[in-house]
């Protein structure tokens, strides 16, 4: 199935459905930043359970903040988007 919606299942059958991310994540490039995201979230000692979900929200966040997102646009709104989830906004 192809669409907007993300679906992350984890060893212990536990699903997670990401429903916020739109079409600006369907641009070249946008999985490497997931990748990098989720990387960066494990190298700070978080667990993939949680990593990578932060990471998707992260994604997701900064796929709204512009009308087009470019992956370069990813770089500057990654600490801002990890500040929001911090501050649960």
């Amino acid at each position: 199935m192809k669409g907007n919606d993300t679906v992350i299942a984890f060893p212990d059958e536990n699903i997670w459905i990401n429903n916020l991310a739109n079409q600006n994540l369907a641009t070249a490039g946008s999985g490497d930043v997931l990748c990098g995201i989720i990387a960066g979230l494990l190298a700070q000692k978080m667990t993939i359970e949680d990593a990578v979900p932060a990471s998707l929200y992260i994604q997701s966040k900064i796929s709204k903040s512009k009308k087009n997102v470019v992956v370069e646009d990813f770089i500057g709104e990654i600490p801002i988007a990890i500040n929001s989830l911090k501050n649960n906004n």
